[in-house]
């Protein structure tokens, strides 16, 4: 069996993460294209300056309907922010790996996509993690270790990359209300490219906790003067954080 397992834990918090390098500074333009026939080369964020997405590639989501099982995990997780407490549950505020959905980052967070006929590389800011798409024809293994990530392998339908992963653990979360995912999930993303418009839609297929499959979906905008910032998730941030704002009784400041 490979040992693909991560040996470092990385993640970032919204809490924490406020605001993206892109807010303090941005790259000159660079050159473009990968001189393939398909090419979302590039970095990738959310539309800014009052720039909107075409008709027809605006963010939508479908509610999932979830198992007995998947309702005792979400309830589970969601539970500090029904409380309005910080959501200290969540992997993302561990500095935990955070999977492929979450790994876009809230806000103005970036991700650079890197082709080659063989396989793509996704930078992605938020946490400094990245993702590999076997582009090169193989199937999906059929023994792997669980990974944070998945494991991905991804084609051309069209103009359009699709990618389909499995072999997760059951550690991440799939969007930060908390909804979880069992180790039989399996997530299908589709990125649909109109110029500087990508729509990502995920369909997520996971039997023990959802009924159906649902889908959810992101369109960010190309940035030809974007680059992708260093943003990591230092524990010691997040302990300062917890020790301040979510618990001060139970740490009150040393005696001056």
């Amino acid at each position: 069996m490979r040992n693909r397992m991560i040996g470092a834990a990385v993640a970032a918090v919204c809490l924490v993460f406020a605001l993206s390098p892109r807010a303090i500074a941005q790259a000159p333009k660079a050159a473009t294209g990968t001189g393939l026939d398909h090419d979302l080369s590039g970095v990738w964020g959310e539309f800014t300056g009052g720039a909107r997405p075409p008709q027809g590639l605006a963010r939508r989501s479908q509610p999932p309907v979830m198992t007995p099982e998947g309702q005792a995990r979400f309830e589970e997780n969601a539970s500090q922010t029904k409380q309005g407490l910080p959501v200290t549950k969540s992997p993302a505020f561990q500095c935990l790996p955070s999977g492929p959905l979450q790994a876009y980052g809230p806000g103005t967070y970036a991700v650079e996509f890197i082709q080659t006929p063989q396989r793509i590389l996704m930078l992605l800011e938020y946490a400094h993690q990245w993702r590999e798409i076997w582009m090169d024809g193989r199937p999906m293994p059929k023994e792997s270790d669980p990974l944070w990530m998945g494991y991905a392998v991804g084609h051309w339908d069209g103009n359009d990359l699709v990618v389909e992963m499995g072999d997760f653990n059951d550690l991440t979360w799939l969007d930060s209300g908390g909804h979880g995912h069992s180790a039989q999930l399996k997530l299908t993303e589709r990125f649909h490219r109109e110029g500087n418009a990508l729509l990502e839609t995920a369909t997520v297929d996971d039997p023990k906790y959802y009924k159906q499959p649902w889908s959810t979906s992101r369109t960010l905008e190309r940035h030809t003067d974007w680059e992708v910032g260093e943003s990591f998730c230092v524990r010691d941030e997040e302990t300062r954080f917890e020790n301040v704002v979510v618990n001060p009784a139970a740490n009150p400041p040393a005696a001056k």
